[in-house]
C-alpha cells in the first residue's frame, strides 16, 4: 500500500520528531550538473528506489560513493547548502564533495505503521518502504527513505 506524500509527512514527521534521532551524513559523494529533461533512476542494493528528471530549473546529479553507487537529483540551492567541493578522485565530469547535511529519522518497522510498502517522494514518485530503511527529513517538511544499508554507509 502507496501513501501521499503529504500522508506520510502526516504520519511520519510527528513519530520522527518524538522518537527519532539526529543524523550527520559523512560519506563523500561525487556530483555533476545535471541536463533539462535527464532521467535518474536511483538504484540501491534492494533493487530500482526511485526515478527523477532534471527540471528546467537545475538539477544536481549526486553520485554516493556507496556499494550500490546510487545516483539522485538534488535541486540546486540544496546541494549548494549540504555539500562543499574538495580536492580529490572523481569520474570525468564529476567533481568530489564533503557533505555537511544532517536529517532526522526513523528506522521502519512496518508492524509500527500499518504495513505500508511504498510512499510517495516529494518528486512525484514512490519508493518502497522496506524494514529497516530509514524514513527521514532534512527539516523542510517532507520525508523520503533511504535503504537500510545506503543509509549505514552514509549516516552516524
Amino acid at each position: 500500500m502507496a501513501i501521499s506524500q503529504s500522508e506520510a509527512a502526516a504520519l511520519f514527521l510527528p513519530v520522527i520528531k518524538t522518537k527519532g534521532k539526529h543524523y550527520i551524513k559523512f560519506r563523500e559523494v561525487v556530483a555533476r550538473p545535471g541536463v533539462v529533461g535527464e532521467e535518474i533512476v536511483t538504484v540501491t542494493s534492494t533493487g530500482v528506489e526511485t526515478k527523477n528528471t532534471v527540471q528546467p530549473s537545475g538539477g544536481v546529479v549526486v553520485r554516493n560513493l556507496t556499494g550500490a553507487g546510487e545516483e539522485y537529483i538534488v535541486k540546486p540551492e540544496t546541494f549548494a547548502k549540504r555539500y562543499l567541493e574538495v580536492e580529490g578522485e572523481a569520474p570525468e565530469g564529476y567533481k568530489r564533495y564533503k557533505p555537511c547535511g544532517e536529517c532526522d529519522a526513523i528506522i521502519y518497522d512496518p508492524a509500527e505503521f500499518g504495513n505500508l510498502t511504498e510512499l510517495t517522494a516529494s518528486w512525484g514518485e514512490t519508493q518502497p518502504l522496506v524494514k529497516g530503511d530509514a524514513v527521514a527529513t532534512i527539516g523542510d517538511g517532507q520525508v523520503y527513505r533511504i535503504a537500510e544499508a545506503e543509509f549505514g554507509e552514509t549516516y552516524r
